[in-house]
């Protein structure tokens, strides 16, 4: 597999999940909180127009983040003389090239470019544009309540998806755990 389609597997596969996360939320607002079903209609566009406002779906996306990558870690070691031991990895992963075709590092460099882009709290917005679209009296403070006590799918949202996943049996380069849990 050469690494553009390694870099648009991933890319298709967070995006995904994004929009599944984006789905099961407005799915929640309707079922527990009486929200109009309008939502879900609505806030696909607003997904929609917010991924191309990004730029990830670009041809040149997976070199332009390994070049920021490139940049980053020269200006790191230009500025710290002590990098080799505040920065230092493990073997395994410092002795891998960057450019590996299968490499883990290529694929976390890629996943922190696209979590960069489009972070997680982007579905909470985007849910939340959904209901001021369709004139709904949700709160932006009433779905960060909600989410964070557990009533809206996000914090653990990565572990219905992963479910979800497995009975479609699709391989992911990278687990959702890591690519769609909140930090």
């Amino acid at each position: 597999m050469d690494p553009e389609t390694l870099a648009s597997q991933l890319k298709e596969k967070y995006l995904d999940g994004m929009q599944m996360m984006i789905q099961m939320q407005c799915e929640a607002l309707v079922e527990k909180f009486g929200v109009s079903p309008l939502i879900c209609g609505v806030a696909g566009p607003i997904w929609l127009h917010f991924v191309a406002s990004t730029h990830v779906l670009e041809q040149g996306w997976a070199n332009e983040s390994l070049q920021v990558a490139d940049a980053l870690h020269g200006d790191l070691k230009e500025r710290d003389q002590d990098y080799k031991s505040k920065y230092q990895k493990s073997k395994k992963f410092k002795a891998e090239p960057r450019s590996s075709l299968y490499g883990k590092k290529t694929q976390i460099i890629w996943a922190r470019s696209i979590k960069d882009r489009i972070r997680l709290t982007i579905s909470l917005a985007i849910s939340f544009l959904a209901c001021h679209t369709a004139r709904e009296a949700v709160l932006p403070t009433d779905v960060i309540k909600w989410a964070l006590e557990g009533k809206l799918p996000y914090l653990a949202a990565f572990v219905n998806i992963e479910k979800m996943l497995s009975s479609v049996s699709q391989q992911w380069p990278l687990s959702p755990k890591y690519l769609l849990r909140p930090t």
